[in-house]
């Protein structure tokens, strides 16, 4: 929990298996000042899924009543090259804004959103792309070849 303008802010990072969860609608109704972040990563994990604009709309469709506390935050990649680039380290307001939020909520809203008919376009686009950068059995296997003492808790 973070304060913001003297007012306490909850900020509630939701995984794709939060989104689904029926203790969301709750968080939503009761307590309107709750922020929902969801993190870049689980946009890359909606899109291993088959059915990738399936999979996404109905992850974020539950976040309906909250579009406008709901934020994707940047990814890692986005925030070294933004320090690169600046000198500066970037700043907790930063993490939340921008594209992903644009994307995320316009999917959130779907076909109404001036930006629906883009955002979908893009996304079958890249769908392959994304899938091709999450294999769990190549994963798995480069973490077996690794020396042990780097992950001692892998199974022999």
């Amino acid at each position: 929990m973070l304060e913001q303008n003297g007012g306490k802010i909850r900020y509630v990072v939701l995984d794709q298996g939060a989104m689904r969860h029926e203790m969301l609608q709750t968080r939503i109704v009761n307590d309107p000042d709750a922020v929902f972040v969801v993190p870049d990563v689980a946009f890359s994990e909606m899109a291993m899924k088959r059915n990738v604009l399936y999979t996404v709309r109905r992850s974020l469709s539950c976040l309906q009543a909250a579009v406008d506390r709901t934020y994707v935050s940047v990814s890692i990649k986005e925030i070294v090259e933004y320090e690169k680039e600046s000198g500066n380290v970037i700043r907790f307001d930063q993490l939340l804004s921008g594209p992903g939020t644009r994307i995320g909520r316009g999917l959130i809203i779907g076909e109404t959103s001036p930006d629906y008919k883009a955002i979908v376009q893009r996304l079958t686009e890249t769908e392959q792309d994304h899938k091709a950068l999450f294999d769990p059995r190549k994963d798995r296997d480069e973490m077996l070849s690794m020396p042990r003492e780097f992950y001692p808790i892998v199974p022999k």
